[in-house]
């Protein structure tokens, strides 16, 4: 129903209350994105630093013979 058809109005401050959350849900996915790219290069810079230690270890600081 539109507002015509109910005769009352729209409350006036709803339109904008309704902008600001759909500009909040916005911010919370784009902030989740973030997140989510971070963890992935905290994830990928660890899993290298642990690919480095195992190549030391087994190259560079193996037991004399």
């Amino acid at each position: 129903m539109t507002d015509e058809e109910t005769g009352f109005e729209e409350e006036p401050h709803a339109k904008a209350h309704q902008l600001y959350l759909d500009d909040r849900k916005d911010l919370v996915d784009a902030a989740r994105g973030s997140a989510r790219t971070f963890d992935k290069a905290v994830l990928t810079f660890g899993a290298a630093v642990l690919g480095f230690s195992i190549a030391f270890l087994k190259e560079v600081a193996r037991p004399a013979n």
